[in-house]
């Protein structure tokens, strides 16, 4: 027998009908979602701003009325389930729709009959409803009756969707000058273009994906870092925003982002673009101008630099940033290096993309300094162009007042200068012998422009007999203080007692350029110097009291060593190695009075500031004069003071007690002249013509000639023996002054050969013409006994 298969299935079904409405009365539910949007890229969504449709299809024959269905139900998969109901129980045709879960706008239609309806749920996607990714979700309907009691059943599919409720811009873009994203203050205008479309969740800018539907956008905003610009575009499908020149110049220097703001049709009503188009500003900032090479001398903490027109090879070094970023050049940047006080002589430095220093060749200042001249020359960055950021040279960094530089460096520009200025170079103030020494002493230069450029004072000196000068400057050892020319002082050691040199002083630039010899130090007529004698001693007697050299240690107490108002014998004993003086001196002012010298240099008007009295050279090393007591100061009551002035080959110097012990640094030859005071009037008896002590014996070795002159003579002393033989010779037309005794040295019973003489008689014949007039006012033969 045949099976009808068809009859079968139908006759199940029947059986089935029967059984539920014996346990549920809900017959079916028919579930038809609507199809989500399929975009560009492939991918389906349910899109903000788009109205899609979901039917849910009851049927149950067993309820009598609307008001047994109580609810149908919608529950799409979300990231936060969207639930919407209706309670069909009114009318059965456009109920009140409640969303119980999610963020949609919905309405339903009702069509059909109670016991069989459709339940379409318009269900519209907002712009602040949850998104979720693609893939695959759930969709439920479900329905509820109440007849014979509650009663629910759902049917779910399966679908393959996202939702997406947010917008971005493609081809986000920066245009004209911006485009590279980099922008200065002083920028040209530019645009901002875009389109609007869906921002798919897991989606990248490089998919193709769908534009949002005309009339969804009612028009956009252009905000930056937060804050409205006011600048809007109503024409979704391209977006332009065009920013006006200088726009950032009243802005901070930095990133700053770009968003736009769209008002939508949909409920909120607007939403911000989920991307943004980020905008740098900055600006290239100079830290620091430097001058290398070339020679000379740089100092750049006061931004100073010396260089020659004479000597090639000075460049300039720059080193910048970026201001905000404080990175190296996006680009290759260009600098303007402005000569402000020459505009001819601009330089161009450039600095590569990625770093921060450019190096150019310096040229020299148009027109050159006037020869043996400095000018100073004032530079300055006017003009930085071309990199991501330098602009051009009109809306960028074109003027001085746009860059941010240091302090103006200066170069002052040597064309032969040597140091100094005028004639001589500087002033000489003096000198200070020793008897091994001389320590020159001189105005320093000022440490200022144009003299920075110093580099050594030299001190030239040589023997007056010598043809080669020796030198001293910063490279002689011990004379590091010559380089700087703030020093007014030197000490040439090592030299010879009793010696002329000849000295001068110049200076000397880093460049080689020295101070002329004529325009040298000290001036040309003081340029021969003395040293003093090694030892130099002297003796006073006013024919009674006698005072040696160590008497005068206390020069300024001159009352301990009292005197008569006389003529003031003075004996000078100078020994040295090398040379002895051609004459000798006494210098003698009122103590304590002023000075005798300055600078080395005897000051004052003879015979008035000071006396000068002579001696005669009396023995090898002895020079014996006398202070007259006709001068006034000689008065008593009074003290007087005096130095030695020796002269040798026509080059005077001065010596007081402690010369010869005086160091370089303390030599003054007049600190402690040799003093005494006049205290008594002299009571005066001349003496008689005769020898004191005319018997030569072991116990007395010496006769003296004792004598007194009436007058100023020229005195002779012969001895004779008993044939009348001249013998020897004490003295040979000596000068001796009248109006006082005098004792001369000694005679020791020797002949000129000053051999001794045999024992007997000998005769002295003290002879003087004087010196008015050469008449003899003294002829006298002493007697003189030479004993075994």
């Amino acid at each position: 027998m045949k099976i009808n298969k068809k009859r079968i299935f139908l006759i199940i079904l029947l059986l089935a009908l029967t059984f539920n409405r014996a346990h549920s009365t809900i017959a079916f539910i028919i579930l038809t979602p609507d199809n989500p949007t399929t975009l560009s890229n492939g991918l389906s969504y349910y899109l903000a701003g788009i109205t899609y449709n979901f039917s849910v299809n009851v049927a149950d024959p067993d309820i009598s009325g609307w008001a047994q269905l109580t609810d149908v139900r919608l529950t799409i998969t979300n990231t936060t389930n969207i639930v919407i109901f209706i309670n069909p129980s009114g009318t059965g045709t456009d109920l009140p729709v409640t969303v119980s879960s999610g963020t949609v706008n919905a309405v339903a239609d009702v069509s059909g009959t109670y016991n069989n309806c459709t339940v379409t749920f318009k269900v519209t996607f907002r712009w602040d409803t949850p998104e979720s990714p693609f893939g695959a979700k759930n969709i439920t309907g479900q329905a509820t009756t109440t007849f014979p009691a509650n009663n629910t059943k759902t049917d779910t599919k399966s679908v393959n969707y996202g939702v997406c409720s947010s917008f971005q811009i493609l081809n986000f873009a920066h245009n004209g000058v911006a485009a590279d994203g980099m922008i200065n203050p002083w920028h040209d205008s530019f645009t901002i273009s875009g389109v609007p479309v869906y921002n798919v969740p897991g989606a990248t800018l490089a998919d193709a994906i769908g534009s949002i539907d005309s009339g969804e956008i009612t028009n956009t905003l252009l905000y930056r870092s937060g804050n409205n610009t006011g600048y809007s575009d109503n024409t979704a499908s391209d977006l332009s925003y065009t920013i006006p020149d200088q726009y950032f110049s009243s802005l901070p220097l930095g990133n700053h982002t770009w968003r736009i703001y769209a008002s939508m049709q949909t409920a909120p009503g607007f939403e911000f673009s989920n991307n943004t188009l980020t905008i740098n500003c900055d600006e290239v900032e100079v830290t620091s101008i430097e001058f290398i090479n070339g020679g000379g001398i740089s100092n750049p903490p006061l931004n100073y630099y010396y260089r020659s027109v004479t000597q090639p090879g000075t460049q300039v070094r720059i080193t910048a940033r970026m201001r905000n970023g404080l990175g190296p050049m996006v680009g290759n940047v260009t600098f303007i290096l402005e000569n402000i006080t020459n505009p001819n002589d601009d330089a161009t430095i450039v600095i590569a993309h990625g770093q921060t220093t450019g190096i150019a060749n310096l040229n020299f200042p148009n027109p050159l300094p006037a020869a043996h001249t400095t000018q100073s020359n004032t530079y300055r960055i006017r003009q930085i162009s071309g990199g991501a950021y330098g602009g051009d040279t009109v809306n960028g960094q074109n003027v001085f007042a746009r860059i941010q530089q240091p302090a103006n460096p200066i170069i002052f520009w040597d064309n032969e200068d040597p140091p100094g200025s005028g004639t001589p170079f500087t002033a000489w103030i003096g000198f200070s012998p020793t008897a091994d020494s001389l320590t020159l002493n001189w105005q320093p230069l000022l440490n200022a422009d144009p003299d920075r450029d110093f580099y050594s004072y030299k001190v030239y000196y040589k023997q007056t007999t010598e043809s080669q000068y020796k030198i001293i400057d910063r490279l002689t050892s011990g004379y590091a203080s010559l380089a700087n020319p703030l020093t007014g002082s030197v000490t040439i050691t090592g030299l010879i007692p009793l010696t002329n040199y000849d000295v001068y002083i110049t200076a000397i630039d880093v460049f080689g350029n020295e101070v002329q010899i004529a325009d040298a130090l000290p001036p040309v007529d003081q340029r021969i110097i003395g040293t003093l004698a090694s030892t130099l001693r002297v003796q006073l007697t006013d024919g009674i009291t006698s005072y040696n050299d160590d008497s005068f240690a206390t020069f300024n107490q001159p009352n301990l060593r009292p005197v008569r108002k006389t003529n003031l014998r003075v004996k000078v004993f100078i020994i040295s190695a090398y040379n002895l003086p051609d004459t000798v001196n006494i210098l003698v002012k009122p103590y304590p009075g002023t000075g005798f010298t300055s600078g080395g240099v005897l000051q004052g008007i003879e015979g008035i500031d000071y006396y000068r009295f002579s001696t005669i050279k009396t023995a090898s090393n002895e020079w014996t004069g006398y202070i007259q007591e006709q001068i006034p100061w000689m008065n008593q009551g009074n003290s007087i003071k005096f130095i030695i002035e020796t002269i040798f080959n026509n080059v005077p110097t001065y010596s007081d007690y402690n010369s010869e012990t005086e160091t370089p640094a303390t030599a003054n030859p007049d600190d402690q002249p040799f003093t005494v005071s006049i205290e008594t009037q002299a009571q005066f008896t001349p003496w008689p013509t005769r020898i004191l002590n005319n018997v030569i014996d072991d116990n007395n070795p010496y006769a003296y000639p004792a004598y007194y002159l009436t007058d100023d003579a020229y005195v002779t002393i012969t001895v004779y023996d008993i044939k009348g033989r001249p013998v020897s010779k004490i003295l040979d037309t000596a000068f001796r002054k009248g109006g006082q005794n005098i004792k001369e040295n000694g005679w020791a019973g020797v002949n000129k050969a000053n051999k001794k003489l045999g024992v007997g008689l000998y005769y002295i014949h003290i002879y003087a013409k004087r010196a008015s007039d050469g008449k003899v006012i003294l002829n006298s033969f002493q007697k003189v006994v030479i004993k075994k």
